[in-house]
This record gives structure tokens, sequence and C-alpha cells, in this order.
């Protein structure tokens, strides 16, 4: 087994397609939104302040939807979904 193949168990293949159709756009984003919410909570945390860890905790829906969006956008535009190419 070589250090850039997966098992086959783990679905290799399925997990490098998956990754390779992602909407790289989006995935960006929900990235940068989902580092701002760890590093804010992080920072409130070391700081004691609540009210800085709470505000943290917004950008964590606005990461999830955008990461839902990018799944989303890459599943429509695989071939032979039905969706535009």
């Amino acid at each position: 087994m070589s250090p850039t193949r997966l098992p086959d168990g783990l679905g290799g293949d399925r997990l490098r397609t998956a990754v390779r159709d992602l909407d790289r756009r989006l995935a960006a984003a929900a990235l940068v939104a989902l580092s701002a919410a760890v590093g804010a909570a992080a920072y409130g945390v070391a700081h004691d302040d609540v009210v800085t860890v709470l505000g943290a905790a917004l950008f964590v829906p606005t990461a999830v939807l955008l990461g839902g969006l990018a799944v989303r956008a890459s599943r429509r535009n695989r071939p032979g979904s039905g969706g535009a190419a």
C-alpha cells in the first residue's frame, strides 16, 4: 500500500472523486468561516470574553451552510445527475 493510496475498504476512489468534484470557491469560503469561528472562540476563551465566544458561534452555521452548498453544487454538476454541466 503506497502512502497516497487509501485501502479499498475506505472507499479511496469515491473519496478522491468527492474531493475533486467539490465546488472549490464555496469550500474555501466554508473553510475561512470555520477558521474564523475557531480562532475567535479560542481568543475569547483565552481572554475570558464570553461575548467573543458567543459571537464566534455565529460563524458556525455559516460554515455549515457554505459547506453544504459546496457539496450540493458538486452533486448538481456531476455528469448524469440531470443537473447543468
